[in-house]
């Protein structure tokens, strides 16, 4: 699960009402001052959301991966099997081979000197 930013309104609206109950006393710059800060505060909350964003992305993404590589590895251990299987097959028909050879030149000797 993903957190979220929740943005707390309600600590922006009693700053507001505390300055706004001092009534006159508050001045127009200061007025300034904070919707500028809550302006900043904004900006801020948005692009630490696009940034939290491409992070659950990146997460996803490396997840993505370590699948991908975790199959390969799988395939890779198959593949290895097959290699292993083909290469003990071949030296086994290797092993035959020279036999037949050698059988066939006994045989084949044999031949000549009964001729």
């Amino acid at each position: 699960m993903r957190p979220s930013i929740i943005v707390q309104k309600s600590h922006i609206a009693l700053l507001d009402r505390s300055i706004g109950n001092k009534g006159d006393s508050t001045s127009q710059s200061t007025r300034q001052s904070l919707s500028l800060l809550h302006d900043e505060l904004a900006a801020t909350k948005k692009l630490l959301h696009l940034q939290q964003q491409d992070n659950y992305k990146c997460h996803d993404h490396i997840h993505i991966l370590d699948s991908e590589i975790d199959s390969l590895h799988k395939l890779l251990d198959e593949k290895q099997r097959v290699i292993n299987h083909l290469t003990n097959v071949t030296t086994e028909n290797n092993g035959k081979i020279k036999e037949l050879d050698l059988l066939v030149q006994k045989v084949t000797m044999a031949i000549e000197h009964t001729c």
